[in-house]
This record gives structure tokens, C-alpha cells and sequence, in this order.
């Protein structure tokens, strides 16, 4: 009975580490979904700053505005792809902590 017992905890264990790695990929790619969309949505502002640049004097004040304004947009796609390479190893991490027990 005792032999039974333990491969029953075992199994449990093993569907509750299952369960946790599928939370964990859907969360990965929901994740990378939503940050392709947001780089998406960046696309067409640093395109619409180009051309808003285009358009404006050189010496205008309204240059500077749309040069600090594409800074911030590029340091934002820079986030979204560390978010990106971050996540598959955040996940690695924690599968390795959940399924391989002592």
C-alpha cells in the first residue's frame, strides 16, 4: 500500500510541475504577443516623427521636441525586446525550480 501511495504523490507532483510550465509558456507568449503589437504601434510613431521632421525647419524648437520624443521611442523598443529575451529565461528559471526536486 505504502508503494502505491508514494507513486500517486509522485504523479501529482509531476501534473502540478506540468500545470506550472503551461501557465508559464502561455504567459511567455501572451507576453510576446503584446509586445509585438506595442512595437508595432512604435513603428508608427517613430515613422510619424520622421516625417514630422521632415516637414519642420531645422532650427525650429518644435526639432528639438521631436528629437527628444524619438529618443524616447527608440529607449521604448529597446525595453520591449530586453522584455522579449527576457521572459524565455525567467521561464527556464522557474521550470528548473519546480521539476527538479530533491
Amino acid at each position: 500500500m505504502s508503494k502505491l501511495a508514494h507513486d500517486i504523490t509522485e504523479h501529482k507532483r509531476a501534473e502540478a510541475d506540468r500545470l506550472i510550465l503551461n501557465k508559464l509558456e502561455s504567459t511567455g507568449i501572451l507576453a510576446g504577443g503584446i509586445a509585438h503589437d506595442f512595437n508595432n504601434l512604435l513603428a508608427v510613431v517613430l515613422l510619424n516623427l520622421e516625417l514630422a521632421a521632415m516637414f519642420n525647419h531645422p532650427d525650429a524648437e518644435l526639432a528639438r521636441y521631436l528629437d527628444e520624443a524619438k529618443k524616447s521611442a527608440l529607449k521604448t523598443r529597446g525595453l520591449t525586446a530586453q522584455l522579449l529575451t527576457f521572459l524565455p529565461k525567467a521561464a527556464r528559471r522557474s521550470a528548473s525550480r519546480c521539476c527538479f526536486r530533491d
